[in-house]
Parts: C-alpha cells; structure tokens; sequence
C-alpha cells in the first residue's frame, strides 16, 4: 500500500495557499473578489488543508489523491501566475 506523509501535502497546499493569496493581493481587476477563481483556489486550498489534517492519517489511497490534488492545484497557481500581465511600472 502506498501513503504519503502528511506533512508533504500539507506543505504543498500551504505553498499553493500563499502564491494563490499572492496573486489574489496582487491582480489589478476590479472584478468582485469572490468570483474570482483565485479566490476560490484558496478556498480549496483551506478545504484541501482540512481533509488532508483528518483523513490522512493510516489512509492508503486517500492519501494519494490529496497528494495528487495538492500537486494539480500548484500546478495551476503556476500557470496562473505565469499568466498574469505584467505590473505597471511605479511613478
């Protein structure tokens, strides 16, 4: 049976959780920030962060598919952030 430690898919969510909330701080839209998917990223994150604290533990497959999970969403915060338009230069 395989597992992966907790603490490797709670590191990965916490990282997707800080360059999502990053990117969040940093997008100059002025669209409303709850249908922004930035926002729901982080959401999933948080929710990501829970599951993998309780089902984690002595779970086999489970644990490969928040780990999996984990990994799909730093995949697509870096392509978001790859993504963004260039910042304005300060005046």
């Amino acid at each position: 049976m395989i597992y992966i430690p907790t603490w490797i898919d709670m590191f990965v969510l916490m990282v997707t959780f800080v360059l999502t909330g990053l990117q969040f701080r940093l997008e100059e839209g002025q669209r409303s920030p709850v249908l922004s998917f930035r926002f729901a990223l982080t959401v999933l994150c948080v929710v990501g962060l829970t599951l993998a604290t309780f089902l984690n533990e002595g779970a086999g497959w489970i644990s490969v598919w928040l780990f999996l999970g984990s990994l799909g969403g730093l995949g697509v915060t870096v392509l978001m952030w790859r993504l963004m338009p260039p910042r304005r230069p300060a005046h």
